[in-house]
């Protein structure tokens, strides 16, 4: 019984190693064909993405201010030179616009404002502001193989990005009634202040995953999903709401951590 296991045992052992060995092989074979078709390449890439939202918490009262992720996009141009066996180097320069959102809802809670206010208006909004520049420098390393005969991509690398500096002050009007007879008063509702912060000089690390599709001898129009993970905060601000009957004000800081869909024309060289 143990003979018949140990002979089991060294015949698994066998069908591992040729199944290792054929697949080193192949993807050795894959290598060299990729190695002849794609040396190298310049890319020219749009990348539409969301940005993380604004972190937001209430120092006095309910939290009413809200934010969400915000769409952006980048511009980029890069060279992706070919090392070995399907590794790649990419270094690339890009420009895009850091954005933000707020927005608050309170037409529906009118027991929140102060009893003179008999009827008040024009109490929800949504901010997009797109007010900062950013000027990147991406270094990846990437590596390419196929499987079933689809010619995919992946990657880490690190980015460098110089931040423009920039102040932000806000303050959202409403209308009130005090009563019905009355006309409309206008009053301050929302205050917001995010005060220069100064350029910004930051690294952030990014994974990437996806497909080349050939399109016209060494070209290429590639697919990636880019995941930007940007571990400082870039700006801090301070907000408060106004006519409430209990005090309501708080801090924000702007994160930008990213997920986009990079589109690249890749001409092969």
């Amino acid at each position: 019984m143990i003979y018949r296991q140990s002979m089991i045992d060294k015949a698994a052992l066998i069908l591992l190693l040729c199944l290792i060995n054929d697949i080193a092989f192949s993807q050795a074979d894959t290598n060299k064909k990729i190695d002849r078709e794609y040396n190298s390449q310049f890319q020219i890439s749009l990348m539409p993405m969301l940005y993380q939202n604004l972190k937001v918490e209430a120092e006095k009262g309910t939290q009413y201010l809200k934010s969400n992720p915000t769409l952006s996009g980048n511009f980029s141009i890069a060279y992706n030179q070919h090392i070995r066996n399907g590794f790649y180097i990419n270094l690339g320069a890009g420009i895009g616009v850091v954005p933000f959102n707020i927005n608050y809802d309170l037409e529906s809670k009118p027991s929140l404002f102060l009893e003179n206010q008999v009827e008040v208006v024009r109490l929800s909004n949504k901010f997009n502001f797109y007010s900062q520049w950013v000027y990147n420098i991406p270094l990846s390393v990437q590596k390419s193989f196929y499987h079933k005969k689809r010619l995919l991509n992946v990657g880490i690398g690190i980015d460098y990005k110089i931040i423009n500096d920039y102040s932000f002050t806000g303050v959202e009007g409403a209308q009130y009634v005090q009563d019905l007879s009355s006309p409309y008063n206008d009053v301050d509702l929302f205050y917001i202040d995010i005060p220069y912060s100064g350029t910004e000089n930051i690294f952030s690390l990014f994974l990437q995953m996806g497909y080349k599709l050939k399109v016209k001898n060494k070209n290429t129009v590639d697919f990636q999903l880019i995941m930007d993970y940007v571990p400082k905060n870039i700006s801090k601000g301070r907000y408060e709401f106004y006519q409430l009957i209990e005090e309501h004000e708080g801090f924000i800081e702007q994160r930008i951590s990213n997920i986009g869909i990079k589109i690249s024309y890749c001409i092969g060289t």
